[in-house]
Protein backbone atom coordinates (compact mmCIF):
# COMPACT_ATOMS: atom_id res chain seq x y z
CA UNK A 1 0.00 0.00 0.00
CA UNK A 2 2.41 2.24 0.40
CA UNK A 3 4.47 1.60 -3.20
CA UNK A 4 1.14 2.73 -4.35
CA UNK A 5 0.57 5.82 -1.83
CA UNK A 6 3.85 6.84 -3.16
CA UNK A 7 3.18 6.03 -7.24
CA UNK A 8 -0.30 8.35 -6.19
CA UNK A 9 2.50 11.08 -4.63
CA UNK A 10 4.49 10.96 -7.51
CA UNK A 11 1.49 11.60 -10.21
CA UNK A 12 -0.72 13.96 -8.30
CA UNK A 13 2.01 15.69 -5.99
CA UNK A 14 -0.04 14.35 -2.81
CA UNK A 15 -1.31 11.05 -1.41
CA UNK A 16 -4.46 11.41 1.25
CA UNK A 17 -5.90 9.17 3.59
CA UNK A 18 -8.64 8.79 6.53
CA UNK A 19 -6.42 8.71 9.60
CA UNK A 20 -8.00 7.13 12.64
CA UNK A 21 -5.30 8.35 15.16
CA UNK A 22 -4.69 12.14 14.86
CA UNK A 23 -2.44 12.96 17.19
CA UNK A 24 0.71 15.70 16.33
CA UNK A 25 3.89 14.44 15.59
CA UNK A 26 6.75 16.46 15.57
CA UNK A 27 10.20 16.18 13.98
CA UNK A 28 13.35 17.31 15.65
CA UNK A 29 15.76 19.38 13.57
CA UNK A 30 19.41 19.34 13.66
CA UNK A 31 19.41 22.03 15.54
CA UNK A 32 17.49 20.28 18.78
CA UNK A 33 14.31 22.21 17.25
CA UNK A 34 10.91 20.15 17.63
CA UNK A 35 8.56 20.98 14.63
CA UNK A 36 4.84 20.15 14.74
CA UNK A 37 4.12 17.85 11.47
CA UNK A 38 1.37 19.41 9.47
CA UNK A 39 -1.83 17.12 8.94
CA UNK A 40 -0.45 14.85 10.83
CA UNK A 41 -3.49 15.69 13.91
CA UNK A 42 -6.22 15.87 11.54
CA UNK A 43 -8.96 13.54 10.29
CA UNK A 44 -8.51 13.97 6.67
CA UNK A 45 -4.85 14.70 5.62
CA UNK A 46 -3.01 14.83 2.41
CA UNK A 47 0.90 15.17 2.08
CA UNK A 48 3.40 14.10 0.04
CA UNK A 49 4.96 10.73 0.95
CA UNK A 50 8.14 11.27 -1.28
CA UNK A 51 8.84 14.61 1.02
CA UNK A 52 10.06 13.37 4.28
CA UNK A 53 12.36 16.01 5.07
CA UNK A 54 10.03 17.34 7.73
CA UNK A 55 8.76 14.08 8.70
CA UNK A 56 6.14 11.19 7.83
CA UNK A 57 2.35 12.94 9.11
CA UNK A 58 1.20 9.49 9.45
CA UNK A 59 4.17 8.11 11.58
CA UNK A 60 2.83 5.98 14.32
CA UNK A 61 -1.03 6.43 12.92
CA UNK A 62 -3.48 3.98 11.85
CA UNK A 63 -4.66 5.67 8.57
CA UNK A 64 -7.12 4.30 5.11
CA UNK A 65 -4.66 5.53 2.73
CA UNK A 66 -5.68 5.54 -1.34
CA UNK A 67 -2.70 3.41 -1.89
CA UNK A 68 -4.37 0.88 0.69
CA UNK A 69 -7.73 1.31 -0.70
CA UNK A 70 -6.58 0.43 -3.83
CA UNK A 71 -4.39 -2.52 -2.97
CA UNK A 72 -7.31 -3.76 -1.41
CA UNK A 73 -9.26 -3.25 -4.37
CA UNK A 74 -6.76 -5.38 -6.61
CA UNK A 75 -6.41 -8.13 -3.82
CA UNK A 76 -9.93 -9.00 -2.69
CA UNK A 77 -11.12 -10.22 -5.98
CA UNK A 78 -8.40 -12.73 -6.12
CA UNK A 79 -9.51 -13.69 -3.00
CA UNK A 80 -12.59 -14.32 -3.28
CA UNK A 81 -12.31 -16.45 -7.02
CA UNK A 82 -11.08 -20.24 -7.22
CA UNK A 83 -7.54 -20.43 -7.42
CA UNK A 84 -8.32 -22.02 -11.01
CA UNK A 85 -10.08 -18.89 -11.63
CA UNK A 86 -7.38 -16.31 -11.27
CA UNK A 87 -4.70 -18.53 -12.67
CA UNK A 88 -3.29 -15.93 -15.17
CA UNK A 89 -3.29 -13.66 -12.46
CA UNK A 90 -0.90 -16.36 -10.40
CA UNK A 91 1.43 -16.89 -13.58
CA UNK A 92 2.02 -13.64 -14.73
CA UNK A 93 2.54 -12.43 -10.58
CA UNK A 94 5.30 -15.31 -10.49
CA UNK A 95 6.63 -14.49 -13.86
CA UNK A 96 7.56 -10.74 -11.81
CA UNK A 97 8.75 -12.24 -8.73
CA UNK A 98 11.07 -14.36 -11.07
CA UNK A 99 11.99 -11.41 -13.02
CA UNK A 100 12.56 -9.09 -9.70
CA UNK A 101 14.65 -11.75 -8.17
CA UNK A 102 16.89 -12.04 -11.54
CA UNK A 103 17.61 -8.55 -11.51
CA UNK A 104 18.06 -8.05 -7.42
CA UNK A 105 20.72 -10.71 -7.92
CA UNK A 106 22.36 -9.42 -11.18
CA UNK A 107 22.53 -5.61 -9.93
CA UNK A 108 24.10 -7.39 -6.79
CA UNK A 109 26.51 -9.24 -8.11
CA UNK A 110 27.69 -6.17 -10.73
CA UNK A 111 28.08 -4.39 -7.54
CA UNK A 112 30.35 -6.95 -5.88
CA UNK A 113 32.27 -7.08 -9.31
CA UNK A 114 33.09 -3.58 -9.30
CA UNK A 115 33.99 -3.50 -5.01
CA UNK A 116 36.46 -6.37 -5.92
CA UNK A 117 37.88 -4.34 -8.72
CA UNK A 118 37.66 -0.95 -7.63
CA UNK A 119 38.22 -1.47 -3.96
CA UNK A 120 35.38 0.62 -2.97
CA UNK A 121 33.85 1.28 0.33
CA UNK A 122 31.02 -1.10 1.59
CA UNK A 123 28.38 -0.53 3.55
CA UNK A 124 28.13 -2.20 7.29
CA UNK A 125 24.86 -4.31 7.71
CA UNK A 126 24.87 -2.45 10.96
CA UNK A 127 24.57 1.02 11.29
CA UNK A 128 26.34 2.85 13.93
CA UNK A 129 26.03 6.52 12.77
CA UNK A 130 23.48 8.00 15.09
CA UNK A 131 23.14 11.17 12.94
CA UNK A 132 21.82 8.67 9.97
CA UNK A 133 19.30 6.44 11.46
CA UNK A 134 19.18 4.20 14.55
CA UNK A 135 19.17 0.82 15.08
CA UNK A 136 16.40 -0.30 17.47
CA UNK A 137 17.41 -2.29 21.06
Amino acid sequence: AQVVDNAVALLFGKTCALNFTPFRNVWTDDAGVRHPIAGSDHFLSCFDTHDLSTGNAWGCHVVFSIGFAATMALALPCGRWNLDDNMAIQVAAFILTLACSFTWVAVSLMNSWDDIVEGANRISAVNTDTRVGSQAA
